[in-house]
């Protein structure tokens, strides 16, 4: 058992073994901060009058024991089963007690009340005393010196009556019930008043604490931990540059500003309700809390080992990542744990690999991987993970992964991701202003930056999935920080993510043979198991990301295997599917949508389904993740998919009847019919695309709850159908498994399908365009026609930046409601930008950086266009000094971003910061002091 150690050098009481099993951490620990450190003894003992007074106010359940002997743990499981209980329940309950006590300690005839007294206040002194003795002793001592035990300040710490030594290092571990029932026993002989207020304050503590139950642990994992690693690392580093020049006897300084934080940091998450067997794991090896006597014979060694970790970046050996999933893991969580793996997997050369141990053997010794790291999944109160690879020895490291979206955030920070809004890219401070007055005090340090030492940043993406929004720990009411270009999207987006990831694990050096270089801010990785690049939004991965994307490339095709696909009215996509019909009579309430580019037809009584059946040898081959269904065929669904079906009650009669031709997905189709189906839900639909042949109509089935699945250089169209079930009908309608098919309300017999139909965009169009000082303004003038996917890149050089003005706009819709959609990426080409359309925008737009980005996408018949004319924009054009990044006002020039007039400031007082909101107006100044207001911000850069 390791102790622990004050700020001075002396053990304190060992708090890390302190279990949690039993009853809530955090209401412990909540009571441990509200009640004073008087009423918490180093002794087990307790009163039997005390006790039992407290048995009769307390309430009882009938698993209570009656065994005096167990008196301790049975008051502690009592106070355990209040949590929960209504405050104003909880108030009477404690002031009862309080009277109680209170009655009992008058009849007691010792002398424990002058406890409160005075003997706390001796002991303090004693303590003190000690503690500044050693302190000096520390400061000149040698080598194998060790101080003495027997000091006559020593021995009066030791004689101090009822205290028990802190320095004893022979503590047995209290447990947290035996420990709470010991603190009411300490209470013993305390005056009502004082009785009165410390209860109520422990009823509130506890009140709160349940109220809190959902919120704290996953915060704590959202920035408690990851903010106390961070704070460790910083320490560890400072202590090995000190070892590494140190002579004998010299001590580094505890007092530094990093030991200082990390001590500060340590202090909060020991009170954060952590599970004590992750606290202990945590705080293993802690260079402020272990004895001097362990840090002088292990330390030189933890810190070497600990810098080799640093220098790693915390980074998983060969992208390999070992996991586990605990029994609370159900397989719904593992169906989103698996969505987010499998995005990584997708996009990076990172793999999860189920993690065992055979006979003495685990899978990372199999692996030949210089750790024994692993994931271990559990289901917390909250999201959470640890940043990085832990190299823990055994046991894994705890994840809370959640699922979906919010497990692609914390297995980031599992690969060592950081969150965005600490990045210590200059950038950030170009983007948002953070308020910390508006931040809740506990997580203050969680928008501080991060210190460029510790952190990596490849620049700042105020859109990234490890960006918290606005409301993220805001006080009621208020914003944490102000976004100086309110119209950007801010969080969820996984591109600028998925290139740390893979960038941080080396994956491009697993394609050392690949030929091409990926520029444009793409990155070298294995793509769906493949070396290639991954570019952004429109660019053709087979050139390096250096040409928009305008065909297929050679050979692509659908997966091979057995499926089927719904057919389009022109048919199947290619000469590898075989057509089939099934027509299903009813009772006369089917429909289908009003767009409706399906093969068959509907009617009120009859049902008419086309499939484009394919039938191959190989069933092996995996389609890319992504969420929607198939029919299946053969038996049995590809790789990475789940069965399920749906059975229908047809009622088909001697004029009508159910029939079926040429070549059918699985089923049974009689006088009813049943379709088998094969769903995926291995990615996200809106985030990811399949790369699928895209010059010939297709369809998929729409996954319930989801949206249509993207697909490279496709226009999705929504249609539906409706089918009847017949009253008439012996068979049951019925669902099971993995289906697409839903209800639209719970009264209805129907069974509504939803199918993707996708149409070829034409992508055709667009182009790279460099703008330099030889060519420094450009024009671009885009086609007029239905069902476009143009993308265009504006290119300065390096440290540059672009104007972009229309002078002609014309995209369909109106702001907030668009049909068509002219997108502009104006700050980095990966991360999304503002959606505009409408019949005019006269606004100028400046770039962030060197480039701009545009996207032009038209639906139906439609006349939208634009003509645009983007130039360079000279340092005489800025109203702030380029060379600094507008860190410092460079003349007078009275205009906004966008070259608007700026307000008067007599005329910005409605603004979210103007000079009259005094408690903002100094501390959005600092440092810059261009801050021309502009609506809806007040001040912009």
């Amino acid at each position: 058992m390791t102790s622990t150690t004050d700020c001075k050098g002396v053990p304190a009481r060992q708090e890390g073994s302190l279990k949690t099993e039993s009853s809530s951490g955090r209401i412990y620990w909540k009571l441990r901060q509200t009640l004073p450190p008087w009423i918490w003894p180093q002794d087990k003992s307790s009163s039997g009058r005390i006790y039992w007074k407290l048995r009769q106010t307390l309430p009882t359940s009938q698993d209570d024991d009656d065994d005096d002997d167990a008196e301790t743990e049975d008051l502690a499981a009592a106070m355990n089963r209040l949590k929960g209980t209504p405050s104003w329940l909880m108030f009477s309950l404690m002031l009862s007690a309080a009277l109680v006590l209170h009655a009992a300690s008058e009849d007691d005839s010792d002398d424990d009340g002058a406890m409160g007294e005075g003997l706390v206040e001796e002991y303090i002194m004693a303590r003190d005393e000690a503690e500044e003795e050693l302190a000096e002793f520390y400061k000149s001592a040698g080598p194998g010196h060790e101080p003495d035990q027997h000091s006559a300040a020593m021995e009066n710490l030791r004689e101090t009556p009822k205290i028990r030594e802190p320095h004893t290092l022979e503590d047995q571990p209290r447990t947290e019930t035996e420990d709470l029932a010991a603190a009411m026993n300490r209470l013993k002989g305390t005056p009502p008043w004082l009785m009165f207020s410390l209860m109520l304050s422990a009823a509130l503590a506890l009140h709160a604490a349940s109220e809190d139950d959902s919120d704290d642990d996953g915060a704590m994992g959202e920035g408690l931990v990851e903010e106390y690693i961070m704070a460790r690392d910083e320490a560890e580093e400072e202590l090995a540059e000190f070892y590494k020049s140190a002579g004998p006897g010299h001590e580094p300084d505890q007092h530094s500003a990093a030991m200082e934080n990390l001590r500060e940091i340590r202090e909060r998450l020991q009170s954060s309700g952590l599970p004590s067997g992750e606290l202990a794991a945590l705080l293993d090896g802690d260079p402020g809390i272990v004895s001097r006597r362990i840090r002088k014979n292990i330390r030189r060694q933890s810190i070497q080992k600990r810098t080799i970790r640093a220098d790693e970046k915390f980074r998983w050996t060969g992208g390999i990542l070992p996991y586990v999933f605990t029994d609370a893991i159900t397989a719904a969580d593992r169906t989103g744990i698996f969505r987010a793996m499998l995005s990584f997997e997708r996009f990076t050369c990172i793999r999860f690999l189920p993690w065992e141990k055979v006979d003495t053997i685990t899978t990372n010794q199999k692996l030949g991987l210089d750790h024994e790291s692993y994931l271990k999944f559990i289901i917390g109160t909250g999201c959470s993970s640890y940043v990085g690879n832990l190299r823990k020895k055994k046991g894994g490291q705890a994840i809370s992964c959640c699922k979906d979206r919010q497990c692609v955030h914390e297995l980031a920070h599992a690969l060592g991701e950081a969150h965005e809004q600490q990045s210590p890219n200059p950038d950030r401070f170009r983007m948002i202003r953070t308020n910390f007055d508006a931040i809740k005090s506990d997580y203050i340090s969680t928008y501080k930056s991060n210190s460029a030492e510790s952190t990596e940043s490849l620049g700042y993406d105020l859109s990234s999935i490890m960006h918290y929004n606005t409301g993220t720990f805001a006080l009621p009411g208020q914003t944490t920080f102000i976004k100086l270009f309110p119209e950007l999207p801010n969080s969820g987006n996984f591109y600028y993510t998925f290139r740390e990831v893979s960038l941080m694990h080396k994956c491009q050096d697993k394609c050392i043979d690949f030929p091409l270089i990926c520029e444009n801010d793409g990155y070298l990785t294995l793509v769906d198991n493949k070396c290639g690049c991954v570019c952004i939004p429109g660019l053709d991965p087979a050139s390096g990301c250096t040409h928009i994307f305008q065909k297929d490339p050679d050979g692509i095709s659908f997966p091979d295997g057995n499926y089927a696909l719904p057919a389009v009215n022109s048919g199947c996509p290619d000469d590898s599917f075989t057509i089939g019909t099934r027509t299903q009579i009813n009772d006369g309430k089917n429909s289908k949508s009003t767009l409706f580019s399906l093969g068959g037809d509907v009617t009120e009584t009859k049902v008419e389904q086309q499939f484009c059946v394919k039938e191959s040898s190989s069933n092996e081959t995996r389609w890319t993740s992504g969420n929607f269904c198939i029919y299946r065929r053969g038996g049995k669904c590809p790789k990475g998919f789940v069965a399920g079906f749906v059975q229908y009650s047809d009622h088909p009669s001697e004029d009508a009847h159910n029939a079926m031709s040429g070549e059918m997905p699985d089923g049974v189709f009689g006088d009813d019919t049943r379709f088998e189906y094969c769903c995926a839900n291995t990615g996200f639909s809106n985030r990811h695309g399949l790369f699928l042949p895209s010059r010939k109509p297709f369809a998929l089935i729409k996954r319930r709850n989801e949206d249509c699945q993207r697909v490279r250089g496709m226009h999705v169209e929504v249609n539906s159908i409706d089918i009847d079930n017949s009253e008439m009908s012996a068979t049951q309608p019925a669902t099971g498994g993995d289906h697409p098919v839903y209800r639209k309300n719970k009264k209805t017999k129907e069974f509504a399908t939803a199918f993707c139909v996708y149409k070829p965009a034409m992508i055709e169009c667009g182009d790279i365009v460099k703008v330099d000082n030889s060519n420094s303004e450009v024009t671009i003038n885009s086609p007029q026609a239905s069902e476009l996917e143009c993308f265009w890149l504006i290119k300065a050089p390096a440290g540059e930046r672009l104007q972009l003005d229309f002078t002609d706009f014309q995209i369909k819709g109106k702001p907030g409601h668009c049909i068509d959609n002219l997108e502009v990426r104006y700050v980095r080409p990966g991360q999304p930008g503002i959606n505009l359309c409408g019949n005019r925008w006269d606004k100028t737009i400046i770039s962030i950086n060197n480039t701009i980005h545009l996207r032009l996408s038209t639906y139906g018949d439609s006349t939208s266009r634009f003509t645009a004319s983007i130039k360079l924009v000279t340092d005489s054009d800025l109203c702030y000094a380029a060379s600094d990044r507008g860190m410092t006002y460079d003349g007078d020039v009275n205009f906004t971003r966008d070259f608007e007039p700026c307000l008067h400031w007599a005329e910005v007082s409605h603004c979210e910061m103007s000079p009259y909101i005094t408690e903002g107006f100094t501390s959005i100044l600092e440092d810059n002091k261009c801050r021309n207001p502009n609506q809806g911000t007040g001040f912009q850069p």
